[in-house]
């Protein structure tokens, strides 16, 4: 099964960025830097700082559906399934930041900022067919690979995120030559930032998603001795 659920129960493995803007000025919209009146010649490049706190919240289990619920919202996602679905895993990628005037800022030059973001792995869950609680074998086989699903996606996300600072500056930065030295960095600048490199952890999670269901663990998951 892919990783997450996206906007409501398709079986789909996407990042799904649900966005808090948290302003110093108490979350009032705007720029979230001073203008400044004029450029001096000597300016360096305004500084760009960005911080990352990353967390990853445990997996849930339960049983409330049954094989044909599952079955049914696996169909309507219209998603490739590499194997029968006898439940799935899904999370989902959070983040939220802040946005500071850096230290260091040079007098009549163009201030420099830090960002001060979380980012989280959150609502975890593990949902097994409630029709294979009779067949100890099966369900403890199938609760095996979405635990193998959730254990991945977690990898991949704590792979991914020490990497996120680095690639949000490079963002950033990239930004930087299409406007005049000075230019404010607006909420929208940030967002668009980590947007497009979670885009990118998007991506990677699927992939190592789809790895898990390789052709030895879906012989293992269908195992005759485990059949329903």
């Amino acid at each position: 099964m892919r990783a997450g659920i996206r906007r409501g129960l398709a079986l789909a493995a996407r990042t799904v960025a649900l966005i808090t803007f948290i302003w110093c000025a108490g979350g009032a919209a705007g720029w979230a830097q001073v203008p400044i009146a004029s450029q001096r010649d000597t300016c360096p490049a305004p500084p760009t700082h960005v911080e990352v706190k990353t967390r990853v919240t445990p997996v849930a289990v339960s049983t409330d559906l049954t094989l044909g619920q599952i079955n049914a919202m696996a169909q309507r996602s219209r998603q490739p399934l590499r194997h029968m679905p006898y439940g799935f895993y899904l999370g989902r990628v959070w983040y939220a930041f802040v946005i500071h005037e850096a230290p260091g800022t040079v007098q009549g030059c163009a201030p420099g900022f830090q960002i001060d973001a979380d980012l989280a792995l959150i609502d975890r869950h593990i949902e097994i067919a409630s029709d294979l609680k009779a067949n100890t074998c099966r369900f403890q086989t199938v609760l095996k690979h979405y635990e193998d699903h959730a254990n991945a996606d977690k990898r991949a996300f704590n792979e991914f995120a020490a990497t996120v600072p680095t690639r949000v500056h490079a963002v950033l930065a990239g930004m930087a030559p299409k406007t005049p030295i000075g230019k404010n960095i607006s909420r929208l600048d940030v967002n668009a930032a980590f947007n497009k490199v979670l885009a990118v952890m998007d991506t990677m999670r699927q992939t190592v998603q789809a790895a898990v269901d390789n052709p030895s663990e879906v012989a293992r998951l269908t195992h005759p001795s485990c059949a329903v």
